[in-house]
């Protein structure tokens, strides 16, 4: 069975938010608000909830943006299935310590070099749709 994540590109005046990883895999990396659907939950609500845990903050507008399917895309193996939203977000973010280090806003065209999984390939793709 394969696990369902959702991932958040969130927005604000041309910047999108990442947090630098404080959990393995890839700790240290910079990286998408994500984390996995839980039972009972919508992929929306589910998105909204790990926004609130990890950051403290709230998504205004959230649009669906892809589904990542490919079962090579997870270097360990997990196969994890990922749902990749877009958001406008309100608030500043306040990172929980057990989530993440820290969080930055990055210019789309100066995003950080240590990217944790294929997170800089979902803003990429985003980046070259709109």
């Amino acid at each position: 069975m394969r696990n369902t994540t959702v991932q958040l590109i969130p927005i604000r005046d041309g910047k999108i938010l990442l947090q630098k990883r404080n959990l393995d895999p890839e700790k240290g990396a910079w990286a998408l608000v994500a984390g996995y659907l839980g039972w009972d939950e919508t992929v929306e609500s589910a998105m909204s909830r790990e926004l609130k845990e990890e950051m403290g903050m709230t998504v205004t507008e959230m649009k669906l943006f892809r589904v990542y399917s490919d079962p090579k895309r997870d270097k360990d193996g997990r196969q994890n299935v990922a749902i990749v939203f877009v958001g406008e977000v309100t608030g500043e973010p306040v990172v929980d310590p057990h989530e993440g280090a820290e969080a930055k806003w990055f210019d789309i065209h100066d995003l950080p070099e240590w990217m944790a999984f294929d997170h800089r390939q979902m803003i990429e793709d985003y980046w070259h749709k709109i």
